[in-house]
């Protein structure tokens, strides 16, 4: 693997804007306000990145696990089915939520 290796996110015009994905071997934050698509594009990203034997962890800090699940099913990406789940793992922390969270983050 060389340093300018991508991986694909899934989303076709992203990965061209992204020069074929995000750099390979790399931590992604993805943030920005709700209801802009971040949920969205995680799912995506660890759903396309296993269906091609990748390994992918979601950690959230504003939504739990089932929440997370659920809307992956009903936008069709549904990552608790094998061979998906094999290679999705999902980290609820929930639990680290306080007060001022939000803007440290």
């Amino acid at each position: 693997m060389t340093l300018n290796h991508r991986v694909p996110t899934g989303v076709v015009s992203l990965d061209e804007n992204l020069q074929g994905g995000l750099p390979a071997g790399s931590m992604t934050l993805v943030a920005g306000n709700p209801g802009t698509g971040k949920t969205l594009l995680s799912g995506e990203f660890l759903h396309h990145g296993a269906e091609l034997g990748e390994n992918g962890l979601y950690v959230s800090f504003s939504e739990g696990r089932e929440s997370f699940l659920e809307y992956m099913r009903r936008v069709g990406k549904d990552v608790t089915t094998t061979p998906v789940s094999d290679h999705v793992d999902i980290l609820d922390l929930l639990t680290v939520k306080e007060a001022g969270v939000d803007n440290l983050m």
